[in-house]
């Protein structure tokens, strides 16, 4: 529950700064049509529910969409990055810092609280929401009908519309031909846009970032871009000869008890002198008028929309990325925090690795033991873990990486940025613990001898699941990931005949199964199927197609013994004779 928090957090963080700029653009379109300032809430909307976007180069946004990441409560130095240097260095010095050796990171308690407390914040808001609409629709029980989905009742204030799948138009007793015309009018005008619907929604989403003041004042305005709009329709179909008579029922309706749940929709229930003002001062806009806000619009909403295209190093790297990445200076400028600064340095010391050809993504997880400052320099003293993930059945899984005690050395620079000096690693074989100690402080040493390797491990695949989840929401595609490789089921044949499979197809899986590889920016499923005809017998089937597309290329094999037979396609005979 807490990763869904961090979600929305990060959500309602990004749309905060959509709804300033929205604000302000509703300033600049103050001479346009209200339309247009109603559909910029859509764009608000969007980055309160959608967790993943495009990245574009026009894009607005000037932060970081995921200021808070997923693996925060697992951080020995727990930071964000927003992008926005004051408010980081405000919010991470006052984000509780775990004590070495302490069974449970503070910030995971923290992240559990606060989940808590955001459950039950949305089920408040429901509650009374839904509470408040079961009370009025009892009390509308003696409404009469007065034709079609118009309905009268004298116990009401206000005229509004209830119901989404049947809505109905209820209108207080005492109403006039003419106001029941206009009002009539305006609730059919909602209901033509959908806005019945729109409004539910709106609170729905109000309710799952109940914390951020700003939601709440885009739901506001939004309600009252909603009126002022319809407000408008109105007029246009009904002409501008009404405006007197029509701005007068709103004066007289405005005193109506408003409606606070966000589901019927009342005629006088925002902001009454607006309207009125707003009514009055109507003219049909002209054409150029009407384009430019075409024009600003849909500039915004690409802006908006959009994230930005990331320049820095990136948490997930493909390995294209990671071997641009092999003749980076070793001296690359880091950030000012540390616990970011090693995660860099751990994914830029392996970018020009290719552990894997068949690696898409790449994560690293670490913790820290110890650091220091000497000699002018900072000295991190860690433990980490670097996994390289493909697509294997489906699942994103680690399919290489290593787990090592590591030292890194920084210097800051003039600004206080951490720049990557040296990445140290033990020896391998009997030269490992001597080394170890060598380039550990003591007491590092020591707490690396008495450490919980299980709950340290566990922290690290904790962030280094996190990458992969990352990664899935960047490619926009739902799946499982898998840390450590799962068992896969061999096929039993003879041993000559497999390894000239392996061999002849070694682009396919050695397992029954399918595994993914990226060609040419092209996304290919290569799936080995077996169907078995006991004594080590059956028919093997070979199959490359297109990512949920055809079929490209499909070999059958039919195994006896030690003899095989092509089926369908041809043996690849490089392989064949050197088998035969």
């Amino acid at each position: 529950m807490s990763k869904i928090f961090l979600a929305v957090l990060n959500m309602s963080l990004t749309a905060s700064y959509v709804i300033v700029f929205v604000i302000a653009a509703r300033m600049l379109l103050k001479k346009a049509p209200k339309i247009f300032s109603y559909a910029l809430w859509g764009i608000v909307f969007f980055r309160l529910i959608c967790p993943f976007s495009f990245e574009s180069v026009l894009s607005l946004i000037p932060i970081n969409v995921e200021p808070v990441p997923v693996d925060i409560g697992y951080q020995q130095n727990p930071a964000i990055n927003s992008g926005i240097a004051t408010v980081d260095n405000f919010v991470n010095s006052s984000l509780p810092v775990p004590a070495m050796g302490a069974s449970v990171n503070p910030m995971q308690i923290v992240m559990s609280l606060l989940a808590v407390i955001w459950l039950m914040g949305i089920a408040v808001m429901l509650i009374c929401s839904i509470y408040s609409v079961i009370k009025l629709t009892r009390n509308l029980k003696a409404a009469g009908n007065l034709f079609d989905n118009i309905y009268e009742a004298g116990n009401l204030k206000t005229p509004f519309i209830l119901g989404i799948l049947n809505p109905k138009i209820y209108l207080p007793t005492g109403l006039s031909a003419d106001e029941k015309r206009y009002i009539i009018k305006h609730e059919q005008i909602h209901l033509q846009r959908f806005d019945h619907i729109v409004k539910p929604l709106a609170f729905v989403v109000l309710s799952i970032h109940w914390f951020n003041p700003l939601v709440w004042i885009a739901f506001l305005l939004m309600g009252t871009d909603m009126e002022l709009s319809c407000d408008e329709s109105v007029l246009k179909h009904m002409g501008s000869g009404i405006k007197k008579e029509y701005s007068a029922s709103l004066l007289s309706l405005a005193a109506g008890k408003r409606i606070h749940n966000g589901c019927p929709l009342a005629f006088g229930e925002s902001n009454a002198k607006s309207r009125i003002k707003n009514v009055l001062n109507y003219r049909k806009p002209a054409f150029w008028v009407v384009l430019a806000a075409v024009v600003a619009v849909l500039a915004i909403c690409i802006g908006l929309m959009t994230n930005p295209k990331n320049n820095s190093i990136p948490k997930n790297m493909s390995i294209s990325n990671r071997q641009n990445m092999q003749s980076a200076d070793s001296s690359e400028q880091l950030s000012k925090d540390l616990e970011q600064s090693i995660s860099t340095a751990i994914l830029t010391y392996y970018a020009g690795d290719s552990y894997h050809p068949r690696c898409e993504t790449v994560g690293e997880g670490h913790v820290i033991l110890e650091a220091e400052e000497k000699n002018g320099l900072t000295y991190a003293y860690i433990w980490e873990k670097y996994i390289c993930f493909g697509f294997e059945n489906g699942i994103l899984t680690g399919i290489a990486g290593h787990a090592n005690p590591a030292t890194i050395v920084f210097q800051k620079d003039s600004q206080g940025n951490y720049v990557l000096k040296d990445f140290i690693r033990p020896l391998d074989g009997s030269g490992y613990l001597a080394s170890l100690k060598k380039m550990f402080s003591p007491s590092a040493f020591e707490k690396y001898e008495s450490a919980d390797h299980g709950k340290n491990r566990a922290a690290m695949e904790a962030q280094i699941e996190a990458y992969g989840k990352t990664y899935l929401r960047e490619i926009a595609r739902e799946a499982e990931v898998q840390i450590t490789l799962k068992d896969r089921q061999l096929i039993k044949m003879n041993t000559d005949v497999s390894n000239y499979l392996i061999d002849a197809y070694g682009e396919y899986p050695y397992w029954i199964g399918t595994r993914e590889i990226v060609e040419d920016g092209i996304r290919y499923v290569y799936e080995k199927a077996w169907q078995d005809k006991g004594n080590q017998n059956g028919i093997v089937t070979f199959t490359k197609s297109i990512y949920e597309g055809d079929i490209v290329e499909k070999t059958v094999i039919e195994i006896t013994g030690d003899k095989m037979k092509c089926l369908e396609g041809t043996l690849r005979e490089e392989h064949y004779s050197k088998y035969n």
